[in-house]
């Protein structure tokens, strides 16, 4: 594959690559004038946009999943930001976007709402023996019965007891069995839907939003100045590369909030959805700080990010969406 392509507005071939005047893709150098395809005289890289960009739209299209590109940005084909402004392209990264970050988020707050109004009855039964007896006689019995509802923030502070407290010597077991399932109407606005349910909308609405859309602002005003006018759509484009890896992290929490369900039904709760909630949250920690980075980075010529202040804007805004989400949950919560 070569290294670097240009985008030339009298080419019927490269059309939709029209910026107003050819350049080197890889160095970025005017090549208005020349007759192309060529070498750059700048860099030396061998310009051939018609190529170049089938080979960039062909990448974009099977683009894998497994996320090569996050660890081998060099795989990344020339031109790549320059060339997806086609409307096939554009309708692909639409339906990326949507499959990876919109669907999950959605499907997790309708999941926590219907959640909310499943009850489930429980036998709990509270007993406790001396620490020393390694036959666990039972010292204290209590039988008690439970009713909570499936994603909601459930305190039993005082089970076993009001006002017992037991000798240090004690150790306390609870046993929880469902005994009846049943569908009734919250009193009130749960703090575990606000946390499980709102997160990754919040994610996206105060992290992946923003920084997109302020990454955009800034390239339609560097497009205008270059003469590059499909450069903000080609970069709308580009920018859903990074939906695969942050929907990842989605797609973890919405499994997360299915097992703190499903055990909460079968009256028992496992670390399981802690521990999926804790993996999503650093993949998508990783994803903000390096995934952007990366795919900045065969843009050589600075024709898209001019300077590394602008990157890391970029990257602060896009990583704003989690302390938004979990500070916002913790603070209903106390509230």
């Amino acid at each position: 594959m070569s290294s670097a392509s240009v985008s030339v507005a009298s080419d019927p071939g490269v059309k939709a690559d029209s910026f107003g005047r050819p350049f080197c893709f890889e160095c970025g150098y005017d090549l208005s004038g020349l007759e192309l395809p060529r070498p750059c005289p700048e860099c030396g890289r061998h310009a051939d946009p018609a190529i170049q960009a089938s080979e960039a739209r062909e990448w974009f299209k099977r683009r894998p999943a497994r996320l090569r590109w996050l660890v081998r940005p060099q795989t990344v084909p020339p031109g790549f930001w320059f060339v997806l402004s086609d409307a096939a392209s554009a309708e692909l990264a639409r339906r990326r976007v949507i499959r990876w970050l919109w669907l999950p988020a959605v499907l997790v707050l309708v999941t926590v709402g219907a959640g909310c109004f499943l009850t489930v009855e429980y036998d709990v039964k509270v007993w406790y023996y001396e620490r020393s007896d390694a036959e666990r006689k039972p010292i204290r019995v209590v039988t008690d019965s439970e009713t909570d509802r499936l994603f909601a923030f459930n305190l039993h502070l005082f089970r076993g007891g009001f006002f017992f407290t037991k000798p240090a010597s004690w150790v306390r077991v609870v046993e929880r069995r469902p005994r009846d399932f049943g569908v009734g109407m919250p009193k009130s606005l749960d703090h575990m839907l606000l946390f499980w349910g709102c997160s990754p909308l919040l994610l996206l609405l105060f992290g992946y939003l923003p920084a997109r859309e302020s990454a955009l602002a800034w390239l339609r005003c560097r497009a205008r100045r270059q003469g590059r006018a499909d450069l903000a759509n080609a970069t709308r484009t580009a920018w859903s590369v990074i939906s695969v890896p942050l929907g990842m992290a989605v797609w973890m929490w919405l499994v997360a909030a299915w097992v703190h369900g499903v055990g909460e039904l079968l009256g028992f709760r496992g670390i399981a959805s802690t521990c999926l909630v804790t993996v999503a949250g650093g993949w998508w920690l990783l994803v903000t700080l390096i995934g952007y980075a990366v795919l900045v980075k065969p843009d050589r010529s600075r024709i898209i990010v001019g300077s590394r202040i602008g990157l890391w804007a970029v990257v602060v805004i896009l990583s704003v969406g989690g302390p938004v989400a979990v500070g916002w949950a913790l603070l209903q919560m106390l509230l």
